[in-house]
């Protein structure tokens, strides 16, 4: 990979494409440790030469700032979908995002569930697929009834 691979310590396995910091770390460098975080990632499964998977992960929050994952206009033109910097295919986000609520039944903590639940809104917000507004109406719903059971405490 001329993008990455030729830079001293980065892996297209565990690396994210675009910070280069590990995938173990979240984008503000901290060490993600619990079982969901798993949700603040993307790895490419695009088959690209000789049948090989991409492979290469991005911290979503990462290809959120560089537009490169969500909706975005102009010459993107990406609907809930991100684009991998490297083989350039582009991975519908909705059912990550349907992942992300699914992982939200297994977590305890309202402030990670609200974490959780504000990446899939950031993923599917201005999507025109009814599938994404769909879910992005649930998500939504689920994250007010999390702030009102917050503000009751």
């Amino acid at each position: 990979c001329d993008l990455c691979c030729s830079e001293p310590g980065f892996c297209g396995d565990c690396c994210c494409i675009l910070c280069r910091k590990l995938i173990t770390l979240d984008y503000d460098g901290k060490l993600i440790t619990s079982d969901y975080d798993g949700y603040s990632y993307i790895r490419c499964e695009a088959t690209v030469v000789d049948g090989h998977i991409c492979g290469h992960v991005s911290h979503l929050e990462c290809a959120l700032r560089a537009y490169m994952a969500g909706t975005v206009g102009g010459s993107i033109n990406l609907d809930a979908e991100y684009l991998c910097r490297y083989c350039d295919t582009r991975t519908d986000l909705v059912p990550h995002a349907l992942k992300l609520l699914n992982i939200c039944t297994s977590v305890a903590s309202y402030a990670d569930i609200e974490k959780i639940l504000n990446v899939g809104i950031c993923i599917l917000r201005g999507s025109q697929k009814s599938s994404a507004k769909e879910l992005l109406h649930r998500i939504e719903s689920i994250n007010a009834k999390f702030l009102g059971l917050q503000l009751q405490e």
